[in-house]
């Protein structure tokens, strides 16, 4: 079987990076620092972007704006998600984003994915793209709402976008207090050759009923049931590139345990910045392509072309 490299878009801080907003809980927590921002952010950046290819994956660069500066772009698993119409066209489901300073992201994602060749396409509902929607495999998304305080995805967006991007789903609803997206408590991780599955869950976020939908939609699926401390320290934020997990720091020895028995390689990553400042790990800082070949990734949008011209 032809093994399939993953591609993931990813959009580096700017010079003026900085924590802005503080919309989710964790940013909230961070305090606050004198000390720039965006130095350390470009290195935490850079470092998941090397990470990734080092993993056999592929970065696809969608460069900050230099005439705005969107301090939420780096978090790019909110910014859509990537598709293919019944005729195979290319498409992009655009965010339709709850904090207000992250508005003006769906207008330049607009323009930049016009000029891959893909079509736009506007999320009426409020939704958070990746944040929500989350890959057990290429046949599975789980979706996800929070009802709370610190509430995003609305749970009507699900009609609008399930449909478009997998043969299978299912929607689940969260206690959006403290958690924000579905993948601050739920991650799904697999062997390279996905014969077996873990799901990591954090029970207390789900609301009655679902951890039990989740297992029924997941049966072969071993479950780590998380604690809140664990889940807080974003246990499920660890992204998975083919043989390789990238993680934040500070995890409990369990989940290392899970990854270990998929045979999967840990790499721990810091974060300073775009983490332990901003809220966001790797899972966050990522927008996966499923079904873009990573051979039509334009040579000035390559990791080693931002980086020459950076």
């Amino acid at each position: 079987m032809t093994s399939i490299t993953p591609v993931y878009l990813m959009s580096p801080p700017g010079p003026e990076w900085t924590v802005r907003a503080r919309s989710n809980v964790f940013s909230q927590a961070a305090g606050t620092s004198e000390t720039p921002l965006a130095p350390q952010a470009r290195a935490d950046w850079l470092m998941v972007a090397h990470a990734i290819e080092r993993a056999g994956g592929r970065v696809l660069v969608a460069p900050p704006p230099p005439h705005l500066n969107l301090t939420g772009m780096p978090y790019t698993a909110e910014a859509g998600i990537f598709f293919r119409d019944e005729k195979g066209a290319p498409g992009f489901l655009l965010p339709n984003m709850k904090p207000a300073h992250r508005h003006a992201e769906a207008t330049y994602l607009a323009g930049y994915v016009s000029a891959l060749g893909w079509r736009a396409r506007k999320v009426n509902a409020t939704w958070e793209g990746q944040g929500d929607v989350l890959r057990v495999d290429l046949e599975r998304m789980v979706h996800t709402w929070g009802e709370g305080p610190y509430a995003r995805t609305s749970r009507e967006a699900y009609a609008e976008v399930a449909h478009l991007i997998s043969r299978r789903h299912i929607q689940v609803g969260f206690k959006a207090d403290p958690w924000f997206h579905g993948n601050t408590f739920l991650g799904f991780y697999a062997s390279a050759k996905g014969e077996r599955r873990w799901m990591l869950v954090c029970p207390a976020a789900l609301q009655d009923g679902e951890l039990a939908r989740l297992r029924a939609f997941v049966p072969e699926a071993e479950v780590l049931e998380l604690q809140h401390d664990e889940s807080v320290a974003y246990a499920t934020n660890a992204l998975q590139v083919n043989g390789t997990v990238i993680a934040p720091t500070g995890l409990p020895a369990r989940v290392h345990e899970v990854w270990r028995s998929l045979g999967l390689e840990i790499v721990e990553l810091p974060l300073q910045a775009l983490f332990r400042q901003g809220g966001g790990a790797a899972v966050c800082l990522t927008d996966r392509l499923d079904g873009f070949d990573a051979s039509q990734i334009p040579a000035h949008l390559t990791l080693s072309a931002w980086e020459a011209q950076s």
